[in-house]
């Protein structure tokens, strides 16, 4: 998950704001902590765990592909509710 999310800061900056793009904080940074993750994930898969540990992965891969498809799915056919989510990251107006 955290790979996922390192990987979209670096695809948010580039798409939405290259302006404030660092290549520092938005590249070298995210790719940096990911390789870092990927070494408990290759103690999670090798030596292999016993039943049912060993289905953990497989999970995680099913369960982001499904949200994938959703996403995918949702943006076809109700793009309203993704543009919606998206305003809850917004700044409120302050109160004079």
């Amino acid at each position: 998950t955290y790979i996922l999310v390192n990987i979209s800061v670096m695809v948010y900056y580039r798409r939405n704001v290259p302006h404030e793009f660092s290549l520092w904080r938005h590249a070298f940074v995210p790719i940096l902590a990911s390789l870092l993750l990927l070494l408990p994930i290759y103690g999670l898969l090798w030596p292999i765990p016993p039943f049912p540990i060993n289905l953990v992965p497989y999970i995680f891969v099913a369960w982001v592909l499904i949200g994938v498809v959703y996403l995918m799915h949702t943006a076809k056919n109700r793009p309203a509710i993704l543009a919606r989510m998206g305003r809850v990251f917004e700044a409120e107006p302050e109160d004079a």
